[in-house]
């Protein structure tokens, strides 16, 4: 038992004063509440410490949550951005399989397209013969005269190609073609029949002859000699000793490929279509060791040394002609991220004709090309020229050609005039 206790107890005993003793008791309970308080206050410090790295992990968390919100933002616009260029991609390989593979328009009905999502389309395919029985136009006496098994023979889907009963044309051999004879002989040494092939008599007059187009790709080195001579016995003084013969003329100077691999690789490149790398590796079968850059400077020698003067040379002339036609249409450019239309201008004078492709269908093109003015100002500006100088445009009524001046006079195609 506590000592205060045992006193009160004591105290109480001897009729001591109660004051006393309920002073006491107080002060034992103050003692244990500042106890209880002291623990109170270390577990609301130990709750603020938590309530503390809580809110700190809230507000961490937040950030790191805003951090998502804008990366899967960026995400998001990412994705739109590459749904539209998948969108622009589709359309572009349908319209090159269009023109690769598609159907002539006026060849084309509604009833043989299928859609098959929103981004692809199927035409089915439609042989010669179906198209010409649909587009021949049958009277009514004619269609009355028609037997039963004609009517059910017509019913009948009929294949393409050639038909049954149909007897063929022979092989049609060109004829611009240089013929190569080439004799096939019994071969020697071979015993045919019981009779040496030797042994055998070779008619004449009785050959059978047969053809076959063939192919010969031939690369072959050039070696140029130059021959040296010397004037003769009595020369004038001056004269020099021995000369040496011209060096022929070259598409490239000092280039070691000849003109006809230049044109080749021209038109199989812009006419043909085949990419450079395929051409390199076709020449590389051939043991001919062409490297992309010996290709692209050759390329860019012969446009800088012939093809770009003669363009200026072209539009030099168009221009000092008096009277010229002009028209325009739309071109699709794949070398352009930021415009993929352009336009094709087509101008003709007297003597020649010049395309020009530009990304504007404004009325400068026109001006810039025919009349040299650069500034689209100037077309404005009122001038005074003679009638014997007064050019002469055929044109439509396109709004580009209206902006020109009084002294270009212009000529709208009427039907039945031109």
């Amino acid at each position: 038992m506590p000592k205060a206790q045992r006193s009160i107890r004591h105290n109480h005993s001897y009729g001591k004063c109660p004051e006393t003793c309920k002073l006491s008791r107080l002060r034992v309970e103050n003692e244990q509440l500042k106890k209880e308080n002291e623990q109170f206050r270390q577990i609301f410090d130990a709750a603020v410490d938590e309530f503390n790295k809580l809110k700190r992990r809230i507000e961490q968390q937040k950030g790191e949550l805003n951090c998502e919100k804008e990366a899967n933002k960026d995400l998001e616009k990412r994705i739109r951005q590459l749904e539209r260029e998948l969108s622009n991609e589709r359309g572009k390989a349908n319209k090159f399989a269009s023109m690769l593979c598609g159907l002539k328009s006026e060849k084309l009905k509604l009833s043989d397209i299928k859609v098959e999502d929103r981004n692809s389309i199927v035409v089915e395919e439609i042989s010669e013969s179906e198209i010409t029985n649909a587009g021949e136009d049958e009277s009514a006496g004619e269609k009355e005269k028609k037997t039963e098994a004609e009517k059910d023979n017509d019913t009948k889907k009929r294949k393409s190609g050639g038909q049954d009963g149909h007897k063929g044309n022979g092989r049609k051999i060109p004829k611009g073609l240089q013929i190569v004879d080439r004799i096939i002989r019994l071969p020697e040494g071979e015993v045919i029949h019981g009779i040496p092939a030797e042994n055998w008599t070779e008619q004449n007059g009785m050959d059978e002859v047969s053809y076959t187009i063939r192919k010969k790709v031939e690369w072959y080195v050039e070696r140029t000699i130059r021959r040296k001579y010397t004037p003769p016995a009595n020369y004038a003084p001056g004269v020099p000793k021995i000369i040496t013969a011209p060096m022929p003329a070259k598409l490239i100077q000092q280039g070691k490929y000849g003109l006809e691999v230049w044109i080749d690789i021209l038109i199989d490149k812009y006419q043909q279509h085949i990419p450079i790398q395929r051409q390199i590796f076709d020449m590389q079968q051939h043991e001919v060791n062409m490297i992309p850059g010996t290709v692209f400077g050759g390329l860019k020698t012969i446009f800088g040394t012939y093809l770009e003067p003669l363009y200026k040379e072209l539009i030099i002339e168009l221009q000092n002609g008096i009277r010229w036609h002009a028209d325009e249409t739309r071109w699709y450019m794949l070398c352009d991220a930021m415009k993929k239309l352009w336009y094709m201008w087509g101008f003709k004078s007297e003597d020649v004709a010049i395309f020009v492709l530009d990304a504007t269908r404004s009325a400068s093109v026109p001006a810039k090309t025919l009349l040299g003015i650069t500034d689209i100002v100037q077309l404005k500006e009122p001038v005074e020229i003679p009638e014997e100088k007064l050019k002469i445009l055929n044109v439509d009524r396109y709004s580009a050609y209206k902006c020109w001046p009084v002294w270009v006079w212009f000529f709208w195609p009427i039907a039945g005039l031109m």
